[in-house]
């Protein structure tokens, strides 16, 4: 039932905007997103978002990213526009130098906060317009695990060796990758399975097989020997760490048959493995 009332909280082709900074840096004291929009692409984008006047009321609305350009697996601000007007030239705060068409000033609220599943570009007469089908995370997303500092922790902008300026933490990690468990946290079977197979106890280290990927709107990775965990409940360790050159499929068939040849009679349940009961975090 968990997935089905979380379904109910997805939005698809949701227009998004971005600064390029988060949400907290960039709103005004009243904790709202003051906009003045007088570049051409945005007035135009925010055109097809607005109604025709201020005194009409509708359910306007865009998500605010907090990374630019928007990237799968990063977070973000549902906005909910609740005051707009529009600027017309000769006014005092026409902004000059971009045309004489109107510009539009906008003020929006905080509507909730959102993980980015998938996201689409488009070009339009030379204009970059992004689309976005997101999770809004429900309160009990932002308290669960390590909850809103966990998100913020894998969406933070890093460079890490030849990896570029910009990537999130969440984008670098890697087969080989070491991950410390910050709670205790279940084992799954696969990235998309919902069968706990084991447990990691807080402060102990795993070794991510593949890349992250969105799952049901979790964070999943996949971890050595077998299994996949909750990215949001690790952290990297910090300090440097070794890479490790994962075996191959072949490595792991000879080594299997080897133990077999000295243990005749089928292997014994896998080690670490554990009946624990419970459900993914959230």
């Amino acid at each position: 039932m968990a997935r089905i009332c979380r379904r109910s909280l997805r939005i698809r082709g949701l227009p998004l905007f971005s600064l390029g900074h988060p949400w907290s840096s960039v709103v005004n004291a009243e904790g709202k997103l003051a906009l003045s929009l007088f570049e051409p692409r945005f007035v135009e984008a925010a055109g097809k978002l607005l109604p025709p006047s201020a005194d009409a009321r509708s359910a306007a609305r865009f998500g605010y990213a907090e990374s630019y350009p928007p990237r799968e697996r990063s977070a973000g601000v549902l906005a909910n526009i609740e005051d707009h007007r529009w600027i017309e030239e000769g006014h005092e705060e026409f902004v000059a130098g971009y045309g004489s068409d109107p510009q539009v000033q906008v003020l929006a609220n905080n509507g909730g906060r959102f993980r980015i599943l998938k996201v689409r570009e488009e070009h339009r007469d030379g204009i970059d317009l992004y689309y976005a089908h997101v999770q809004l995370l429900s309160e009990r997303d932002l308290q669960r695990g390590c909850g809103a500092e966990a998100m913020r922790y894998w969406a933070e902008e890093v460079s890490k060796g030849s990896s570029p300026a910009g990537d999130s933490r969440a984008s670098q990690v890697k087969s080989g990758t070491h991950l410390l468990a910050m709670v205790p946290a279940p084992v799954f079977e696969s990235p998309e399975s919902w069968r706990i197979i084991g447990q990691v106890p807080t402060g102990v280290r795993v070794i991510a097989m593949d890349l992250p990927r969105v799952v049901e709107g979790y964070l999943m990775v996949p971890i050595v020997p077998s299994g996949a965990v909750e990215l949001t409940l690790f952290r990297e360790p910090e300090g440097p760490m070794p890479e490790v050159q994962l075996p191959d499929a072949d490595a792991l068939k000879a080594a299997i048959d080897g133990l077999q040849r000295c243990h005749p009679g089928p292997l014994g349940p896998g080690v670490g493995s554990a009946d624990v009961r419970g459900a993914r975090h959230g």
